[in-house]
């Protein structure tokens, strides 16, 4: 009986062959992933995740109530890193974080916050809450501490101009951390007070409409930012320019879609504040 010998050149041939085919096959995986990660950011891929801002409206209101520390656990879990919250004054001067002057917003009850006391308020359970928690309209320094204890910076928006409940409350937001939490308002008397009493705490201008007033206003006290709604149609390519020239950050609301949002991002504007994009629909 013959014994079958191989030469050790053609040994080492075949060696060499199975060692192109494997890496051939990784290749090929390599490949596809690589084509599989593209398309899952082909509608996204604009957005340079290492320059842009999320900031969360308060938390997605169908799913979890705004402005309560529910809205905060939603929001780590999705990855954000920066909320807004509302802050509006009960009849009692204190004030609660709620998106809505009317507390049927997130609550059982019918009125607005100013008919309350905070007490008053207290006998009135969140919407979707665990029912065993009896959780109800936070004081906005108890949800503010409880965001930036779990890593958030903080925008706290002002609804309200009464002067010795803002300056109580920027002491306490100041001795929270000033460097995580700025105050934003529509009205230009607001932030032109906090400017004076805490000018440390950045201040944000929220605006419908981009106007001349606005960026002098912003010029004028060193407002941190001008927020603007990006569904006004009258914001237009020279007013995103006049911002950009004169050095002045910009936030936009009112960007809905990711559409929207890259749209924006193309202009120069870098901070967005909505509920509907996630931090997932862009990584």
């Amino acid at each position: 009986m013959k014994t079958l010998k191989i030469k050790p050149k053609y040994i080492l041939f075949s060696l060499l062959g199975i060692a192109c085919i494997v890496v051939a096959v990784l290749c090929i995986i390599k490949a596809t992933s690589s084509i599989k990660y593209k398309e899952a950011l082909s509608q996204s891929e604009i957005i340079d995740h290492t320059q842009i801002i999320f900031t969360a409206d308060g938390g997605n209101g169908n799913e979890i109530p705004k402005n309560t520390i529910y809205a905060v656990d939603d929001l780590y879990q999705k990855g954000f890193t920066s909320i807004k919250i509302d802050a509006r004054l009960t009849k009692d001067k204190k004030w609660v974080s709620l998106a809505d002057e009317k507390i049927s917003f997130v609550t059982n009850g019918i009125g607005k916050v100013y008919d309350y006391s905070y007490y008053e308020l207290l006998n009135y359970n969140i919407k979707n809450a665990p029912e065993t928690d009896g959780a109800v309209i936070e004081l906005v320094q108890d949800t503010v501490q409880y965001a930036y204890n779990n890593g958030f910076s903080v925008i706290v928006y002002v609804h309200e101009n009464d002067k010795a409940a803002i300056k109580e409350l920027t002491g306490i937001l100041s001795d929270i951390n000033m460097g995580k939490i700025s105050i934003a308002s529509s009205d230009v008397k607001v932030l032109e007070y906090i400017e004076k009493i805490q000018p440390v705490i950045n201040t944000i201008y929220c605006v419908d409409e981009i106007t001349d007033e606005a960026i002098a206003a912003c010029e004028t006290y060193k407002f941190y930012s001008l927020c603007f709604n990006a569904a006004n149609n009258k914001n237009t390519h020279e007013d995103f320019d006049k911002l950009f020239d004169k050095g002045i950050h910009s936030i936009c609301t009112g960007a809905d879609s990711l559409k929207e949002m890259e749209e924006m991002y193309q202009l120069g504007i870098r901070h967005f504040i909505n509920d509907t994009v996630q931090i997932g629909d862009v990584q």
